[in-house]
């Protein structure tokens, strides 16, 4: 876990003081400085699992990250912080595929 600190001028903590992670787009939904859109579309979660969502949300997830770059395992799975035999693991069982 990566602890932060949080410097403020007295006891209110406002969106100014925290760090960029927690950035939002004006007009966007929350994005946790991910760059990704958190308003996701709740019509399709009626009788899903959360084992389901997460898996969704981490296909999702993965899929970005592979493009970003260029589906180059070492880079992805450093960017992520995961070995790379764990990345080929995820790409195999979510069944991620180039465009």
């Amino acid at each position: 876990m990566i602890e932060r600190a949080v410097i403020m001028s007295d006891d209110t903590i406002r969106v100014e003081d925290l760090p960029a992670l927690f950035a939002e787009a004006p007009g966007a939904g929350p994005t946790l400085g991910l760059g990704l859109d958190l308003d996701l579309d709740l019509d399709r979660l009626p009788g899903r699992t959360l084992r389901e969502f997460k898996d969704e949300v981490e296909r999702a997830f993965l899929l970005r990250r592979l493009k970003e770059h260029d589906w180059n395992i070492s880079r992805t799975a450093a960017a992520l912080g995961i070995e790379r035999t764990n990345l080929h693991k995820k790409i195999k069982a979510f069944d991620l595929q180039r465009d």
